[in-house]
């Protein structure tokens, strides 16, 4: 049965049981994760309570004790219970009862009614998106994810606005691939064009090409659907074993990926390249190049928009923030997110102009 409206008796009824003699709210991660807003419970509490974060409207387990200081701050005397969705912190239960149980089952639920009414992911949008916007919401896979000694986070900034930038992490039987990209432009257009790179690289999974043939996939989609010959797309595609746990990549005109190794230093892994997706009428050749990733290692994915996001003092975030941003944090996949992405928010208070967008893998250690 596809639930309707009726089916958010389940949500109050975790929040009833978790106020207890007090009070009790639930609340989900707007989709900067830059607020907690309130859908159901007492109206006593805040509507919404700033998280002084800008991870994304999914959370990694991990950061929930910052999660509680900053909730602390707003609300005296409550506990924090997060609502799990597959290892993803997808709403959190603020309440001053004596706890409760069966919160997980509740996120799974509260997952799939989100996709049939409209309740959840209206609250999650705590300001107006744009059309473009909400292409690229439409793109993206899961933020936070594990996939064996694999943990996955990545996320898009500005949440609201832009649109050109897209990422994706897929699951094979014996690989993890992932693909970044960037399309030339702005807004819908530029949304319009990652959702034709998206199509081409998840056709080309689903059919089991390899890591050449799935660039090819890409670009084949981005020439029929350019409008001229300026109209292009940089990406990176990339594939880690799961056995050997080596990565073996292609570089489309976008920014090299950054290998942050258990001991924390960053390095820049350097490959041939080629020209970016959808250019020119000709023959391509898909260079690729190879690392591994060992135990305690990241592998950190990013756009040109966040090294070129302009500091309120002069200049850029340029590599150099990026590196102080991974080597100060905390060594899980979302705070190593976390940290990058409050880089490119804090750095100025003037609106992003280009998408930002950052994808971590790290192995465990």
């Amino acid at each position: 049965m596809i639930p309707n409206d009726r089916s958010w008796s389940a949500a109050d009824a975790l929040v009833a049981r978790a106020a207890g003699d007090g009070r009790a709210g639930l609340y989900v991660p707007d989709l900067a994760g830059e607020v907690l807003v309130r859908v159901s419970g007492a109206a006593t509490l805040p509507a919404r309570i700033p998280t002084g974060m800008h991870v994304g409207p999914e959370l990694p387990p991990d950061l929930m004790p910052r999660l509680e200081r900053a909730v602390a701050e707003s609300v005296d005397g409550v506990r924090l219970v997060p609502v799990v969705a597959a290892d993803r912190v997808i709403a959190v239960l603020v309440h001053q009862g004596p706890g409760i149980a069966g919160e997980r089952e509740a996120g799974e639920r509260l997952e799939l009614i989100s996709r049939f009414v409209d309740r959840f992911e209206a609250a999650r949008r705590a300001r107006p998106t744009t059309p473009a916007a909400e292409m690229q919401q439409g793109l993206l896979p899961p933020r936070i994810r594990r996939v064996g000694d694999l943990e996955v986070a990545g996320g898009v900034l500005p949440a609201y606005d832009v649109g050109g930038d897209w990422f994706d992490v897929i699951e094979a039987a014996d690989a993890l691939w992932l693909a970044i990209a960037d399309g030339v432009g702005k807004r819908v257009r530029a949304a319009a064009f990652a959702a034709a790179v998206a199509g081409g690289f998840r056709a080309a999974r689903f059919n089991g090409l390899g890591l050449r043939a799935t660039a090819g996939a890409m670009d084949a989609s981005m020439r029929e659907a350019r409008g001229d010959d300026h109209d292009f797309v940089t990406a990176v595609v990339a594939r880690v074993d799961l056995g050997t746990h080596r990565v073996e990549w292609t570089s489309c005109g976008h920014p090299d990926p950054l290998l942050l190794s258990a001991s924390g230093e960053v390095t820049k892994l350097r490959s041939e390249g080629t020209f970016p997706l959808g250019l020119f009428e000709l023959e391509r050749h898909w260079p690729a190049a190879e690392a591994e990733l060992r135990p305690g290692d990241a592998l950190v994915l990013i756009s040109d928009g966040v090294t070129e996001r302009a500091r309120a003092e002069g200049g850029r975030v340029e590599l150099a923030g990026v590196v102080a941003a991974l080597t100060g944090a905390d060594r899980s996949a979302g705070a190593l997110l976390e940290a990058v992405q409050a880089t490119v928010v804090e750095c100025s208070p003037e609106p992003l102009r280009d998408d930002a967008t950052t994808l971590v893998v790290r192995r465990a250690p």
